[in-house]
């Protein structure tokens, strides 16, 4: 899937839902995943040096490098989150996309992407990936 399909396909969703989504900047998208991974992906980092596992965000979680919740578990606590403004990112290095958005994280954002979900104080996350597993929904 080529970088504008994909794209068009995510802010389509979120434009659907009514959560006003506006793309960020390439230097934005940079500090948002910065940001995310200075969150998610310290205890990574602290073991390996690296930010990333074979490219892709979610890794930490599959890979068991950060505590989190899968599956059922992760769907119930990402249902329970209230509205609020939050970000939608790639969570593969060479796809990069990313909006922020206002209302509730959405579920229709499982769309075989790889998708971080996160508020701006990092205070969750929710993550879905092109393999199907997970998803994943961790804290700080």
């Amino acid at each position: 899937m080529k970088r504008l399909e994909r794209d068009t396909r995510v802010h389509e969703v979120l434009l659907a839902a009514a959560c006003a989504p506006a793309a960020l900047t390439d230097e934005e998208l940079a500090t948002w995943h910065q940001r995310w991974r200075k969150v998610y992906a310290k205890e990574l980092h602290a073991e390996t040096g690296n930010w990333l596992l074979l490219e892709f965000d979610w890794h930490v979680f599959s890979y068991g490098k950060h505590a989190h919740q899968q599956g059922a578990a992760a769907w119930a606590e990402y249902r329970r989150l209230r509205s609020q403004s939050f970000v939608v990112l790639s969570a593969y290095s060479r796809q990069p996309f990313g909006f922020t958005c206002k209302g509730k994280p959405l579920d229709s954002l499982d769309m075989d992407l790889d998708i971080l979900i996160a508020p701006s104080t990092m205070a969750w996350t929710m993550s879905f990936n092109h393999e199907r597993y997970g998803p994943y929904f961790a804290v700080p």
